[in-house]
């Protein structure tokens, strides 16, 4: 899967410059697509802990590599993203804002951050515990991050961005659903240990 989806990037980068031309706009247009291929991947991979949460313990024996495949497969895509934007930079002249830098340049540490989570040399090094807050810290940063200019495009008209931001207000729901249920567990179990 992340050889295949990093193919279909290249696949779509290239394709976008040949059809669009080497500039500004066909160098957007391939941002636009591999962005729009990334994100059911990245949809997936932060949506699995709240399923996870809701069905039980049945789906955790397969939940860390079904979501290290998933993590690692955006990653992917991301980094023909990352070239794309390089590019943008470099030969296009566009100058991008500061926010975007500071913004998307902590993304992009994350998600190779993220990454390393699913690998069992580093969570033996930085220690589980650390391990899982990076990833919880990332999955939170990155998936707010795309949540964001995906809402800043439907708001400059791009209305092609609109369902991908819906499903992505849906995902902010269903985790939020999976954080209260867990708190109330947390709380009643507190609360008969307490009575106990």
């Amino acid at each position: 899967m992340v050889v295949g989806g990093g193919a279909l990037a290249v696949a779509l980068a290239v394709g976008s410059l040949a059809i669009a031309g080497t500039g500004r706009h066909g160098l957007e247009v391939g941002l636009r697509l591999t962005a729009g291929l990334a994100f059911p991947f990245l949809a997936a991979a932060y949506v699995t802990p709240a399923l996870a949460a809701m069905r039980g313990s049945s789906v955790n024996q397969w939940l860390p590599a079904a979501q290290g495949q998933l993590w690692r497969t955006f990653a992917a895509i991301f980094a023909v993203h990352l070239v794309l934007i390089a590019a943008l930079v470099a030969f296009a002249g566009v100058t991008p804002l500061i926010l975007s830098l500071l913004g998307g340049g902590l993304a992009y540490l994350l998600i190779g951050g993220i990454v390393l989570t699913f690998s069992d040399g580093f969570r033996a090094k930085l220690g589980s515990a650390r391990a899982d807050r990076l990833r919880r810290l990332g999955e939170h940063w990155v998936f707010a991050v795309f949540t964001f200019t995906m809402a800043s495009a439907v708001a400059e008209g791009i209305v092609a961005w609109l369902p991908a931001l819906l499903v992505a207000l849906g995902i902010y729901a269903a985790r939020l659903m999976a954080w209260r249920r867990a708190y109330r567990s947390r709380t009643r179990a507190a609360e008969d240990s307490a009575l106990a």
